[in-house]
């Protein structure tokens, strides 16, 4: 069975807010988490312009488990850890 690629992503995670804030305290909390950066290391399974999905795993019969979908514009960057193999 082919294998895809192994890559690792780099990310921006989005970052919501419940409940009531001053302007104040929505700054402050945007402040901390303005720049979050998420690592995801997995399949690359899917791309287009759009975005990439990263599989955890993938069975022998080519079933895709556990996938993290990550549109293009969050992505900060992304490096091949293992290129794809013809097996």
């Amino acid at each position: 069975m082919k294998q895809p690629k192994i890559v690792l992503a780099r990310w921006t995670d989005p970052f919501t807010t419940h409940g009531w804030h001053t302007s104040e305290s929505l700054v402050q909390d945007l402040a901390e988490v303005a720049h979050r950066e998420c690592v995801s290391v997995g399949f690359l399974v899917h791309q287009t312009k759009h975005a990439i999905g990263l599989a955890e795993s993938l069975s022998p019969t080519g079933q895709i488990g556990c996938t993290t979908w990550i549109p293009r514009k969050a992505l900060l960057g992304m490096q091949t850890l293992r290129k794809a193999s013809k097996k």
